[in-house]
């Protein structure tokens, strides 16, 4: 993408799609679940479901170039390693 910048929003939106797919596979997962609670692991899956709204918002805003620096790019690495992969991880052990 860095050899075709014009490649850059397109990609940004079908990532975006993409966490959106994968936000709408977990949350149907956990609707079709045969316990009537919650069990932890699954909490922590969808906590970290939960951050993908905000980290496709912060993507889409750094791919483009709608906000920059380091404190947006920052928050979007916390987002993706702090929230969503980190808690998906760890629910899924």
């Amino acid at each position: 993408m860095l050899g075709r910048p014009a490649l850059v929003a397109p990609g940004a939106v079908a990532v975006a799609v993409a966490l959106g797919v994968h936000a709408w596979w977990v949350v149907g997962f956990a609707r079709r679940r045969k316990r009537l609670t919650l069990a932890w692991g699954l909490r922590l899956v969808l906590t970290g479901t939960a951050c993908l709204a905000p980290l496709g918002a912060l993507g889409l805003v750094l791919a483009l170039g709608v906000g920059s620096g380091p404190r947006v790019a920052l928050a979007y690495a916390v987002l993706a390693l702090g929230g969503w992969v980190s808690l998906t991880i760890v629910g899924m052990m």
